[in-house]
């Protein structure tokens, strides 16, 4: 899979956007990442992004982080869910630790 996927609307690229943005607050967290196969991506007519992908309002985002080890995974994986849930509410949220650092 090439990660170009379905366009989505503008209005979830700018959710994917504030939740990227969420994301790369936190310390424990060195980059966002495609994954894999480079489908943790939301892809909208003019831009896309890596790292966060969101299907619609209310549906489950999935993350794809390469992680610092300051922490345990599971406590860095939680707080990473937490950011994102600041953004979209309690939907489920799938983070994919891709690498550490």
């Amino acid at each position: 899979m090439s990660g170009e996927g379905t366009v989505i609307s503008t209005d979830l690229v700018e959710l994917a956007e504030a939740i990227a943005d969420r994301v790369r607050e936190h310390p424990g967290v060195v980059r966002l990442d495609a994954g894999r196969y480079g489908d943790v991506v939301s892809t909208g007519s003019r831009s896309r992004v890596v790292g966060v992908r969101v299907t619609g309002v209310d549906e489950p985002v999935e993350v794809g982080v390469v992680l610092r080890l300051d922490e345990p995974i599971p406590v860095l994986v939680r707080s990473v869910r937490c950011l994102v849930r600041d953004v979209v509410g309690e939907v489920r949220v799938d983070v994919v630790v891709s690498d550490v650092d």
